[in-house]
């Protein structure tokens, strides 16, 4: 007996309830054919493509649903969700606009909206929305804890606190506020220990009727191992190492699938100089658990890292044995992975083949490890297309810099309007006397407590601080500071005239906020290799100490090299501009620039760098 349409809808959603999503692709298949026109099977489509990461048909099946369902706000506001997912955020606030103009009292579609448009869009304009929100519903705490996150973002810490105070005023179990207060202890350089137990607390008094124990399964928690995470962060900033690392082994020693524990736990004992024992926890994990593809992709790529990207492919390869029976998804992420590791290696054809194959379901991080394949390639025609396809999609920070090496490689005028021949990275010395940079050093000094450089990081022989160093409530550091944003002021006001479609004089100019601050201790021989940064608009290096080895008798030894693409991609290109250091110097230049330094001979070299957000 032939099965009704309606069984058919009933079964292909309990089989995406019980995640057998390929069960149900052939019951919707056969619903599309019986039944084009219905909005609600075009959603399910939607939520199934979505599932399985088939991204071009999960767009254009939850547009489809919008088309056949035009008055649907929930549906439109679910795609809206999805496209920001994606980075497509102009498309994300024309949906979210549909939506609202169906149902204006969808609160949380106002506040997802004013969010995009705080991230991406114009800043003032999303915090603007925030507080109107809170104005006309003054007991919103969702709105409250994101206009606070915006506010830590921007550096204005007491206001953020005020807010993560208000809110625990009116909810004294909101866990996320409570986090908030205790990071931004810790971002202050106070002890932030009691107040993420506190927070700690708080989550455990509301989940301990959930668990089946007292103890949390973190990996199933991702709140509460957030709160593990920042706490044991907050132990190794003090100098309790051993005691971050210990907080973090007992967490994975009942939990192994706590991929975030594995992260952190790998990344600082690289930078204790542990060499491969900073990935044993992964090893041990998949000999518990050898079927969790998402520890065995975090696995290959911290390995292509610390072990090269060789062993990283044979790791991958080892993988794809154990998923051979397995579903699609998993097999295509470990194709992904082991295709990462061909491009590095320099099998170009393996790797493009891999990313071809599963093109239609690559996500934005897939596209662009794609383009860079390409590039490594030198393959710059087809490059050139994704890169376009990733700008058109709010990705222009991780595509301009390919971009940049395209037009250059090809020979297109557009390389100049872009890059304009390195004059848009300029220095400026800073009126700081010895003494102030004597103090200055010091203090850094002290708070490089790490022994080799992060496995992730740009820096090679050397180490870097962690969190956000300019927000750290010593006065050599807010005087250091207050000194840097009367400078950045400066570079964004000299900048050349905007320009809508360049990806520096294209931003707003009102106001800017530091989005990452850090210090670098480079030893002998130490240097940063070519890279980009991808948080922000403005990159630098403020030069604090330099070795005697760093003069003009040595020719460009140390110095900062702009627009010479890493060396990875083979293209001779010289630097579009050289920056002599200096102490007391500041280089500014874009972020999407490519940049590193020549290497020095004795002694140290020690900088503070930082990005900058442009906004209005």
């Amino acid at each position: 007996m032939a099965l009704s349409p309606q069984q058919k809808a009933a079964m292909a959603h309990k089989a995406m309830q019980e995640g057998r999503f390929d069960d149900a692709r052939p019951l919707l298949d056969d619903l599309r054919r019986l039944a084009p026109n219905d909005g609600t099977v075009r959603l399910m489509s939607a939520y199934l493509a979505r599932a399985q990461g088939r991204v071009d048909d999960a767009i254009a099946e939850f547009a489809n649903a919008c088309r056949l369902k035009p008055q649907d706000a929930f549906i439109q506001a679910t795609y809206a969700s999805y496209l920001q997912q994606l980075g497509r955020h102009d498309d994300a606030i024309k949906y979210f606009d549909m939506a609202l103009k169906n149902q204006p009292n969808m609160i949380d579609a106002v506040i997802d909206r004013a969010l995009i448009i705080a991230r991406h869009k114009d800043r003032g304009l999303g915090i603007s929305i925030l507080n109107d929100v809170i104005k006309q519903h003054p007991q919103n705490v969702r709105a409250m804890f994101n206009l606070a996150i915006y506010l830590k973002e921007d550096g204005d810490l007491n206001a953020a606190k005020t807010w993560a105070l208000h809110i625990l005023s009116l909810q004294a179990d909101h866990f996320k506020a409570a986090i908030l207060l205790a990071q931004i202890a810790f971002d202050k350089g106070e002890d932030a220990a009691d107040l993420f137990q506190n927070a700690a607390k708080i989550w455990l008094g509301q989940h301990e009727k959930q668990m089946p124990d007292t103890a949390p399964i973190i990996s199933q928690q991702p709140e509460y191992g957030s709160i593990i995470l920042s706490h044991a962060t907050a132990k190794i900033r003090q100098g309790d190492v051993d005691g971050g690392i210990n907080m973090v082994d007992n967490i994975l020693d009942k939990d192994p699938d706590w991929a975030d524990g594995h992260f952190l736990r790998s990344q600082i004992l690289w930078q204790m100089d542990k060499g491969e024992e900073a990935l044993s926890s992964y090893i041990h994990a998949l000999e518990k658990n050898p079927m969790h593809i998402g520890l065995w992709g975090d696995y290959i790529n911290s390995a292509g890292r610390i072990l090269g990207y060789e062993q990283a492919a044979e790791i991958g390869e080892r993988a794809l044995q154990k998923f051979a029976a397995s579903d699609e998804e998993s097999r295509r992420l470990l194709h992904i992975e082991i295709a990462k590791a061909q491009s590095e290696l320099g099998q170009y054809d393996a790797a493009i083949s891999i990313f071809e194959q599963y093109a239609p379901h690559q996500n934005a991080n897939h596209q662009l490890a794609f383009l860079r394949a390409l590039t490594l390639a030198q393959q710059y025609d087809r490059a050139d297309k994704i890169a376009d396809n990733l700008i058109a999609w709010g990705q222009g920070a991780h595509a301009w810099p390919y971009k940049s090496i395209i037009w250059r490689m090809t020979s297109n005028p557009k390389a100049a309007w872009l890059e304009r021949d390195g004059e848009l990275a300029v220095a400026q010395d800073l009126p700081f006397d010895d003494g102030e940079l004597q103090i200055l050093g010091e203090y850094l000094r002290d708070i490089h407590y790490f022994k080799v450089q992060p496995f992730n990081q740009s820096l090679r022989g050397g180490t870097q601080t962690d969190a956000n160093s300019l927000l750290l409530n010593a006065p050599p550091i807010q005087k250091l500071k207050a000194k840097l944003d009367d400078a950045v002021r400066h570079y964004i006001d000299q900048l050349p005239a905007f320009d809508a479609a360049h990806p520096l004089l294209g931003q707003a100019r009102d106001h800017f906020r530091y989005t990452g601050s850090w210090s670098v201790l480079l030893s002998p021989h130490g240097f940063h290799v070519n890279h980009i940064h991808s948080q922000g608009q403005i990159s630098s290096a403020f030069y604090v100490d330099l070795p005697a080895s760093i003069n003009g008798d040595s020719g460009q030894d140390g110095w900062l090299c702009v627009g010479e693409p890493a060396q990875e991609f083979k293209t001779n290109l010289t630097p579009l501009k050289m920056i002599e250091p200096k102490a007391g110097r500041l280089a500014l230049f874009p972020s999407w620039m490519w940049h590193g330094t020549r290497p020095f001979a004795d002694g140290t070299r020690l900088t503070v760098a930082f990005d900058i957000g442009l906004y209005k």
